[in-house]
């Protein structure tokens, strides 16, 4: 667990024990229930009731449908998270039988929206959830602003449980801290492990979480002000988790759509060329990427990787699990990662398609390098995405005579930014000089 991730998880506790050692629980409530009219009159309960719901289990697995097509990893870990969520919740209402605010000030300037519930009050059911979305939220992304939008829903459904009256201060705040660690439990389960990004494992996370989606046209839980965000979230959260379902199923179908004529089908400039009379390309293509066969690294022709070299009629299925072996340990060795990274080859097509989120496009790019600068890959079918986007490189094809030099002037207009390209291709590139005919290079925006 990285500090920054233990820090949010002690504020809470902190806070928790502050009230139960002040005795704090009653005013703190009615302090939170006043400064809730901050809300305008017109919006009041619509704003509050919609924030409640929010915390409902199936709402926030229906707003983890925002991450299927990007992070199906988080998705999942957040579902495991619910595992242990459920039952550390459970536990405390029986080992602590304590009654809601309703009860216990006897209507006293409670104000309650929806049911008014008198039992079970310790910890919030919601907050819980609430604490693992943020908690899963902050563990997928590194973006600032996204982690602080996360805790600021997990935050905002919170509070929203003393708004609508029918829990405590410290209820939240144990709430919100146990859901925030069992995020970490259910991260370390699925959080950045390939089996949890691969297409079949995001189509089954959309089928789970766009099931719940729909679940909550049918599930209002006495909260009428709510039903236009309820709607609204059940119809956005199936309509991504069908997207996502499209993708995965796509992707797991692709293997098995590209071989034969896959690699033509894309018009690649190199299917059977040598290197020396291969010509210049300047490619920024998504999808499949060509590549010269016959150039690159020689990585299979050992072990299972053997039945999948260039003079396999096809390859086994065997053959082709150890060709992904090797390239993906020949992308571990340039010291590259990507969250959830996974390699797959078809030796009938001599094609690789790699997935996974990687943590920038210049990562991204090299990592579709390593696996088409291969003897034997004709193509590459990039199928990543990133966690923090910027401007695409273009893919160039090194022809006999070339020098990065060479290459510089032609791209810039300046043979001087050789460099660049060198320090772009790195560390695959050891030395300026030794560049190849067929090798493709990222050449990086001007």
């Amino acid at each position: 667990m990285s500090r920054a991730y233990a820090a949010v998880l002690v504020v809470p506790l902190v806070v928790a024990l502050a009230i139960l050692v002040a005795g704090g629980n009653v005013p703190l409530f009615r302090a939170l229930q006043s400064a809730s009219r901050i809300v305008p009159p017109v919006l009041f309960e619509a704003f509050w009731q919609s924030a409640t719901y929010a915390g409902d289990g199936l709402a926030v697995f229906a707003l983890a449908t925002v991450l299927l097509a990007r992070r199906p990893d988080a998705a999942w870990a957040g579902m495991i998270a619910a595992i242990p969520g459920s039952l550390v919740l459970q536990g405390l209402k029986a080992l602590v039988p304590y009654d809601r605010p309703a009860l216990v000030l006897m209507n006293d300037g409670v104000t309650v929206m929806g049911p008014v519930l008198q039992h079970g009050s310790f910890p919030s059911g919601h907050s819980v959830a609430a604490g693992i979305l943020g908690g899963i939220v902050f563990l997928a992304y590194r973006s600032a602003p996204v982690r602080a939008a996360g805790l600021l829903v997990m935050i905002l459904i919170g509070l929203s449980r003393a708004a609508v009256g029918v829990h405590w201060p410290i209820d939240i705040a144990v709430g919100l801290a146990a859901g925030w660690a069992c995020a970490w439990i259910g991260w370390q389960a699925a959080g950045e492990q390939p089996w949890a990004s691969t297409p079949r494992a995001q189509v089954a996370a959309s089928a789970i979480l766009g099931a719940c989606a729909i679940g909550l046209l049918f599930h209002p839980m006495g909260l009428p002000a709510a039903t236009s965000f309820r709607v609204a979230l059940a119809l956005a959260g199936a309509l991504l988790a069908l997207f996502a379902a499209q993708q995965g199923w796509v992707a797991q179908r692709a293997p098995a759509a590209t071989r034969g004529a896959a690699v033509r089908d894309f018009a690649p400039v190199y299917a059977g060329a040598t290197p020396d009379r291969a010509a210049t390309t300047l490619e920024k293509r998504m999808g499949l990427i060509d590549f010269v066969k016959e150039a690159g690294e020689k990585l299979f022709g050992h072990g299972q990787a053997e039945a999948a070299s260039p003079a396999a009629t096809g390859g086994s299925d065997a053959a082709n699990s150890g060709a992904a072996d090797a390239i993906l340990n020949y992308v571990k060795t340039q010291n590259l990662s990507a969250t959830g990274l996974t390699i797959t080859y078809d030796g009938a097509s001599s094609t690789v398609t790699v997935y996974g989120v990687a943590p920038d496009q210049a990562t991204r790019e090299k990592i579709v390098l390593c696996c088409g600068n291969v003897a034997g890959v004709s193509g590459v079918k990039d199928m990543m995405s990133v966690d923090q986007s910027a401007p695409e490189g273009k893919y160039y094809t090194v022809v006999s005579g070339d020098t990065l030099s060479k290459i510089s002037k032609q791209q810039y207009g300046d043979a001087n930014q050789y460099m660049k390209i060198f320090e772009a291709n790195k560390p695959m590139l050891s030395n300026p000089d030794k560049i190849y005919p067929g090798q493709k290079l990222r050449i990086p925006p001007a």
